[in-house]
């Protein structure tokens, strides 16, 4: 059985492996598999969400187990002082409850797609609960993700819009068309995340077509950022008048 997992969380898809100082935990969760739950975020421990188990027994003990955990650490609590839980870190994390501190069994660890984890903690604590899956990736889907990238955001269609405004300041028609054309799809798109502000219209429309290509939707979203009338002179002003 493959010791890399499929994590869908929300709209983000990652990558995780099983930690081999944590056998009996990674045996208990295998058990599970496909597993499916919700995440929401925790109240006491930091930047990190949780799935709360109540008193499920898993018939497990202390293995591997930390009350700091990395970004990207899974852990799974086996209950006692505190009910059982699985830890989601995407962040700093002190693990704790009401009772105090505490520390949970460290047993899956994210392999790709880190640079996503920050935006689905955001996501769950202003959006609330999201749902999760856990399944094994066997070889035939690692084998067809090799080389692709799972470090892109999926954007709604609202977030591209957010993206286009901070990207380019004006424009106004371009938020409209993206908006417009984005809804007909029903779907979300996905596209890097700007490292700055600074970005051209051309650097936008080139990393994009890149990220999605041969994306009718995005064409036709880039097509109404041209339509505007902004040139790449006007745009840098905008931003040193901001």
């Amino acid at each position: 059985m493959s010791n890399t997992l499929l994590i869908t969380a929300g709209p983000f898809q990652f990558l995780a492996e099983f930690e081999a100082d944590a056998p009996q935990t990674v045996q208990a969760f295998r058990k599970l598999l496909p597993y499916e739950q919700k995440l929401i975020h925790v109240r006491w421990s930091g930047e990190g969400l949780w799935i709360p188990l109540g008193t499920t027994d898993l018939g497990l003990s202390f293995e591997n187990h930390t009350a700091h955990p990395s970004a990207g650490q899974i852990l799974l609590y086996p209950g006692g002082f505190s009910e059982t839980e699985i830890l989601f870190c995407y962040g700093g994390v002190a693990f704790a409850s009401k009772m105090g501190a505490l520390a949970a069994n460290h047993f899956l660890s994210i392999t790709a797609g880190m640079s996503n984890l920050r935006a689905l903690g955001e996501k769950v604590l202003w959006e609330g609960a999201q749902p999760v899956r856990f399944e094994s990736a066997d070889e035939d889907f690692l084998v067809e993700r090799d080389g692709q990238s799972f470090e892109l955001m999926p954007l709604t269609s609202f977030e591209v819009c957010s993206r286009i405004r901070c990207s380019v300041q004006v424009c106004p028609r371009a938020i409209v068309v993206a908006h417009e054309c984005i809804a007909d799809t029903r779907s979300t798109i996905s596209l890097p995340r700007p490292e700055t502000t600074q970005q051209t219209t051309g650097d936008l429309i080139v990393n994009s077509t890149q990220a999605i290509a041969n994306s009718q939707t995005l064409n036709r979203a880039a097509s109404g950022l041209l339509a505007g009338g902004i040139s790449e002179d006007e745009h840098n002003t905008s931003l040193a008048a901001a």
